[in-house]
């Protein structure tokens, strides 16, 4: 038997508009493993429509800190209306895509109590009220503290890569112009 305890609780990144999806996961990857995360991919789900494609991805990082704890962050990516787009940058012709983006993250502390001493229902009761109310642990006091900087350093570096694209692509110029027709 584990206990879960969320600590963050969706905090959600949207975008809609210009984007690479390589270095949005390249960001993601670089950051989860800065931080000692060890990078899992739960679920990945892929839809083409007519609008364009439609990607679900479930990644969920883990680092574990003790025998018995461990810090877990859920990220549920979702992409909606993908679709390839040719920009000229810089004067060169350059392949983005172009949707709306949802990441949500969430930030989980485990505590496996298999095989410990504590195990017993009643120790382990008398155990979470003096941890609400009287002293918590320090080492317990410090994984939520250590997931919720984990998690907001995530979000913050999605947010900031993201933005740099409204910056980017500012001036950019589809890189395929509509033939005039003269009369």
């Amino acid at each position: 038997m584990a206990q879960k305890l969320l600590v963050v609780n969706a905090l959600k990144v949207k975008y809609k508009g210009v984007f690479k999806i390589e270095d949005l996961f390249r960001v993601l990857r670089e950051c989860i493993t800065a931080r000692g995360y060890s990078y899992h991919e739960k679920r990945f789900e892929e839809r083409v429509t007519e609008k364009g494609k439609d990607l679900f991805i479930e990644l969920r990082p883990l680092k574990v800190k003790t025998a018995w704890t461990s810090l877990t962050m859920f990220l549920r990516i979702q992409m909606t209306n993908i679709r390839e787009v040719h920009l000229e940058v810089d004067k060169i012709t350059t392949t983005f895509q172009e949707g709306d983006l949802l990441i949500t993250l969430d930030g989980w502390v485990t505590y496996g109590t298999r095989q410990r001493w504590g195990n017993k229902p009643v120790f382990y009761f008398i155990k979470s009220v003096f941890n609400k109310y009287v002293y918590q642990f320090p080492i317990e006091r410090s994984l939520s503290g250590e997931v919720a900087s984990d998690t907001s350093y995530l979000y913050n570096q999605l947010k900031a890569h993201l933005n740099l694209y409204q910056y980017k692509v500012k001036g950019a110029m589809p890189s395929v112009q509509t033939p005039s027709h003269s009369l």
